[in-house]
């Protein structure tokens, strides 16, 4: 059994259910938030070792979401990735630049997406 707890926060219900699946998979305690305002909520109420944010979301897109988790004591040190479909460079550097560990595209491949969330888990267990 694994004991890391994931967040999603993805609007698309579609991909946030393929994500959640694939997480599942793997035994991952998987949370879901499909706005970004519910995601903070979430962050800041359960113990979260790794966020996956979507870029574009209706209330407050991923990069104002990003900014939110950094300025707050509470949420600051959970390492966030980006995930969505945007894949131009200065997209993907603007992310990295606001405090992403990395930026997932859309679509995925599905082992390949656990490969590296498990690369990621384990990077961000021994930098604690």
């Amino acid at each position: 059994m694994n004991n890391y707890t994931i967040l999603i926060m993805e609007d698309n219900e579609d991909i946030n259910l393929l994500t959640k699946t694939t997480l599942t998979y793997k035994q991952y305690n998987v949370l879901s938030a499909f706005n970004g305002k519910e995601g903070i909520k979430m962050a800041n109420d359960n113990k979260i070792d790794l966020i996956i944010l979507d870029v574009m979301m209706p209330d407050m897109d991923g990069y104002e979401v990003l900014q939110v988790l950094k300025s707050s004591n509470a949420t600051k040190n959970i390492p966030v990735v980006f995930f969505s479909a945007k894949t131009q460079e200065e997209e993907i550097k603007r992310g990295l630049r606001l405090g992403a560990i990395k930026y997932f595209t859309k679509p995925f491949d599905p082992v390949t997406f656990l490969n590296e969330v498990e690369q990621l888990l384990l990077m961000c267990e021994k930098n604690k």
